[in-house]
């Protein structure tokens, strides 16, 4: 192993190259929360009963800017996904609405299991 200034060193460098490329992706998928289009469905290989949920671009990035800062388990992140896309496109643009303005992405599942349970 190398030095340990030199490796806490590299550690840095890498977080703040990580950090900067991190901040451009925000910018540019936090733009795309605006764009209402609707995001043609990919053909699916398999038969499904339903038809996908349409979904538009800015859909596709609340999904996205969840994945970045919501740290949730595989299980957990598939739960938001579906209370997301069941929601209608007016509660959608309130989640995103309300997502950018306070910068936080709660979990969509707790909020529906306590809205369930009447607290």
């Amino acid at each position: 192993m190398s030095d340990p200034d030199s490796a806490v060193w590299e550690m840095k460098l890498a977080v703040d190259i990580h950090l900067a490329n991190r901040s451009r992706i925000v910018k540019i998928i936090d733009e795309m929360l605006e764009d209402t289009t609707v995001v043609e469905p990919g053909v699916s290989l398999v038969h499904v009963e339903e038809p996908p949920v349409p979904k538009r671009v800015c859909d596709e990035a609340y999904l996205i800017m969840r994945t970045l800062f919501a740290l949730e388990d595989e299980e957990t992140k598939l739960a938001n996904t579906d209370v997301f896309l069941d929601m209608s496109d007016e509660e959608r643009d309130a989640e995103i609405k309300r997502s950018r303005k306070t910068g936080k992405w709660t979990s969509l599942v707790e909020e529906a299991y306590t809205e369930d349970e009447g607290h």
